[in-house]
């Protein structure tokens, strides 16, 4: 699985594929949920890309990027960007490295990467290149009897989802409150989601059930986007 960033549910599907004695990559840095295969002889990711797929992206949503003049806009844009779209393709270049036939790439996007929100440009622009990799990834690996797809949640109860939260109500002078009333009310299913709500995505996905599915986005976002 590669990395995610609005939401990061998906270590609630590792552990439970883990648990299951399937074979797991996680970008974190427990080595409880990541089991990873020997690295492929390639060129390493520079330092700070190393550092930021480890990590993950749960802090890529920490401030917005807007498009206005500044360094730390700049500078936030392309941290987004590094790990989100980056720091994805180093995470599946060494995957694929060892995968055989049969291998399931599972990367999460975001609902955010089928559509647009004011304020969050570099997160929306990483999360529609996440599913462009993905389908173009599909084809390329379909050969060789590996499955790509992606998970697009919708807002779930994280934490970069909550600083995302925060963000929204401090820039529109609101509550966080009246603000998530206001988000989860686009949704055809009340409530806002828990991470284990979202896990059994990925594990369609990495499961015999999914054997003939490739190259799809999977909304799980209570009919937040009906796409």
């Amino acid at each position: 699985m590669a990395p995610s960033a609005r939401h990061v549910p998906h270590d609630a599907a590792g552990k439970n594929l883990i648990e299951e004695g399937r074979e797991v990559v996680l970008p974190q840095r427990s080595a409880e949920r990541k089991v990873q295969p020997e690295p492929a002889r390639r060129e390493s990711p520079p330092e700070g890309e190393q550092r930021d797929l480890r990590q993950g992206d749960r802090d890529a949503h920490e401030r917005p990027a807007r498009i206005e003049p500044g360094e730390a806009v700049e500078d936030t844009f392309r941290r987004i960007i590094e790990i989100n779209v980056i720091g994805t393709y180093y995470v599946t270049r060494e995957v694929v490295a060892t995968m055989e036939a049969g291998g399931r790439i599972v990367i999460t996007a975001s609902v955010w990467g089928k559509t647009g929100a004011a304020g969050f440009t570099g997160y929306c622009a990483s999360k529609h290149a996440n599913i462009g990799f993905m389908r173009a990834l599909a084809d390329e690996l379909g050969p060789r009897g590996i499955a790509v797809n992606a998970v697009c949640p919708g807002w779930v109860r994280t934490e970069a989802a909550m600083r995302s939260l925060g963000l929204i109500a401090a820039r529109e002078g609101r509550s966080e409150d009246d603000c998530l009333a206001d988000i989860l009310s686009a949704q055809a299913f009340d409530g806002l989601m828990e991470p284990d709500d979202v896990a059994s995505a990925y594990l369609f996905l990495a499961s015999d059930a999914a054997a003939n599915v490739t190259g799809q986005t999977l909304n799980v976002d209570r009919g937040e986007m009906f796409s």
